[in-house]
């Protein structure tokens, strides 16, 4: 290479030195893919059906699972979830449905268990809804539709298969109360104050 292909090589690097690095256009980081909830009026619905195409997994301490566990559930503490053995015993056939106390702790499981499982569904609310939704329903009000009555009897036909109690007399809508007007005797004036 002669003296002038030298000199002009090095001009090239000097000013290559001095510009600007070229902008590298970077894939936009997709946003964190949410989990998909499952609320517990279907669940129970896939408990009664005997559907056997998830795994219902407590992930709350086995204290908490021997009190108050929902139906065909197994327990699986959170902290087990960090163990790949645990995470390889699932099976990778069937969904997986976790639950806590509330839908934070079980979304925190999610996340860890996401990555390694196809298909895992989060109870929304965990146990305190399921125990309002399904084990406790409340009573619409007396004037409420009659479809929300017929809803109100079917939550409460699936409290008494939870609770493994017999189904009482069937629940009626509450009668409107109509106001008794009493007669004004007469001669009498309503006066002010």
């Amino acid at each position: 290479m002669s003296k002038t292909g030298i000199i002009a090589a090095l001009a090239v690097a000097v000013v290559l030195l001095f510009l600007p690095p070229p902008k590298v256009e970077r894939p936009e980081t997709p946003p964190e893919e949410e989990a998909e909830l499952i609320q517990p009026d279907e669940l129970s619905q896939w408990i009664v059906a005997g559907d056997h195409d998830y795994l219902l997994i407590d992930l709350r301490s086995k204290e908490a699972f021997e009190q108050n566990a929902i139906k065909t559930a197994i327990c699986v503490p959170s902290s087990k979830l960090e163990d790949p053995a645990t995470v390889q015993s699932l099976p990778p056939h069937r969904a997986v449905v976790l639950y806590a106390d509330n839908t934070a702790d079980a979304l925190a499981a999610w996340r860890a268990l996401r990555p390694y499982h196809p298909d895992v569904y989060v109870l929304d609310g965990g146990v305190a809804a399921w125990k309002a939704r399904v084990l406790n329903p409340d009573a619409p009000p007396a004037d409420a539709p009659e479809t929300a009555w017929e809803q109100y009897r079917e939550r409460l036909a699936l409290a008494n298969y939870f609770s493994g109690k017999t189904a009482g007399a069937p629940v009626e809508r509450p009668r409107a109360v109509t106001p008794v007007l009493r007669p004004r005797a007469a001669g009498v004036v309503d006066e002010g104050c």
